[in-house]
């Protein structure tokens, strides 16, 4: 009876690509097309009951429950590893989307799985199966450098795993080794020192040089580009099972038709034939602000962000941004986007007359869109309005009466003259935008200080595209 009970135990503790197998057998069943969604802890707890009625109660019992909790634990650990992965898949391309340039360049490519990473994370394909096999949350541990000036994330394969380091000016911070003893489906993350830091950059910049080449001139990507939209800016040159030498990259098309979807498609060239394959992975993405609740984000549960609200002390910059929140962000977002984006009124005040119960501001009154990357708000666009604001003085509040905004192309000079007429050395100021660029940054940050404490969200940094994030406190 032991050894019939150890044998049950044994079938119920599979190893993770058994898992991944269990559940892809278990979703055909259902009929879906992504392993785990939409199932729920009923259905759990009827796996659970089937598997105890099939093994005899009685083993359940003598275990303590420990059949149930099995089943119950692997179902879990299921959900959420689903729920990683759509949030680190979902923030790829997002992150394509938003900014338009490059899909993401390849880490890894062999004959039976390939890795690529960006902002949030690392994600593990499995070529063979043609699923997602597992994610590294990049963004937990601080390695999420990618399109930055200073400081850069890097990620070296090495054996049966990968070194993920921090670099900046030669130095490493934040290293971990990524190991792939257990396959893919069970990466193990630890953190770990080089024994000699300089061999390991080294080890990096010779992998870069022998095996990454510009994707533009090297692939055939002029045709593919006009029907996939976004390639790798550098292609990854790799060596298959029986000695093929390939070229490859990724392609990305965004689909906006009812909810959005994206397919991947990865492009190889054959050095020797010439020859190009595509292997095409369809991601169906949507919700993404549901998922990163999943990350920690108890104050966002309703999917929405909420509004910025100026809660400081300045009455003529809390009238400025609540004018600019009501009636200048619906000049960058439509009603769903006010939803899932970040409107930030930046007014940079250059001059301030006071006369009676009217004010009249003079300066540029930037303004900033945001988006909500995990523990990040990521900056997708924004601009700069050389204005003259008009405020009265009611009941003790002041408002926004008049908004005017200097004009674009060879009015905009005019404009600003009209704007400083009659005050000395208030068009120079208009025109000197340099002096502007340590009150933006210093505002930027008081601005989402005040907006991250007041709505209680775990948010720790911002990043502009092509600079390194800052820490908001």
């Amino acid at each position: 009876m032991r050894e019939k009970w150890n044998r049950a135990f044994r079938q119920i503790a599979p190893t993770a690509e058994q898992k991944e197998r269990i559940w892809r057998e278990i979703d055909k069943k259902k009929g879906g097309k992504t392993p785990g969604r939409g199932w729920n802890p009923w259905a759990a707890a009827a796996a659970a009951c089937l598997i105890v009625f099939v093994m005899g109660v009685g083993v359940n019992a003598a275990t303590g429950g420990g059949v149930v909790k099995s089943i119950q634990k692997m179902w879990g650990d299921r959900e959420e590893k689903e729920q990683e992965k759509r949030a680190v898949v979902d923030s790829a391309l997002e992150v394509m989307e938003r900014t338009e340039t490059y899909a993401p360049d390849l880490i890894f490519c062999s004959d039976s799985y390939l890795a690529f990473a960006g902002l949030r994370g690392m994600v593990l394909y499995d070529r063979k199966e043609k699923v997602t096999a597992s994610v590294i949350d990049l963004q937990k541990i601080n390695c999420n450098y990618f399109d930055t000036e200073q400081t850069h994330t890097r990620i070296l394969p090495e054996g049966d795993g990968f070194w993920i380091f921090n670099e900046k000016s030669g130095k490493i911070s934040e290293c971990y080794w990524c190991s792939l003893e257990d396959g893919i489906y069970d990466p193990k993350l630890q953190e770990k020192q080089p024994e000699n830091p300089k061999k390991l950059t080294a080890a990096y910049r010779r992998y870069e040089k022998e095996h990454y080449v510009e994707t533009f001139g090297k692939l055939p990507i002029e045709e593919t580009v006009r029907q996939h939209g976004l390639y790798s800016r550098q292609s990854l040159r790799w060596t298959g099972k029986g000695g093929e030498n390939y070229t490859s990259c990724l392609l990305a098309e965004m689909q906006n038709t009812g909810k959005q979807k994206t397919c991947y498609t990865l492009l190889s060239k054959e050095s020797v034939t010439g020859k190009v394959e595509s292997r095409s992975a369809d991601v169906v993405f949507s919700e993404k602000l549901q998922i990163a609740v999943w990350h920690g984000d108890a104050a966002e549960t309703d999917e929405t962000l909420p509004v910025f609200q100026y809660t400081g002390n300045n009455k003529t910059l809390g009238a400025i941004c609540g004018y600019m929140c009501k009636k200048r962000a619906g000049e960058w977002l439509d009603k769903e986007e006010e939803q899932k984006k970040l409107y930030l009124p930046i007014p940079i005040i250059y001059k301030t007359v006071r006369e009676r119960n009217t004010v009249v501001v003079f300066g540029n009154m930037e303004e900033f869109i945001y988006v909500r990357d995990g523990n990040q708000f990521e900056e997708v666009g924004g601009g700069e309005a050389h204005a003259k604001v008009t405020l009265k003085e009611k009941d003790g509040r002041l408002q926004v009466v008049k908004f005017e905004r200097a004009r674009d192309g060879s009015y905009s000079l005019k404009d600003i003259e009209r704007f400083s007429k009659g005050y000395p050395g208030l068009k120079e100021r208009y025109l000197d935008w340099k002096k502007d660029e340590k009150k933006r940054e210093e505002r930027i940050k008081q601005f989402l200080q005040m907006y991250v404490r007041d709505r209680g969200l775990e948010v720790k940094y911002y990043k502009a595209y092509g600079w390194d994030k800052k820490p908001i406190f």
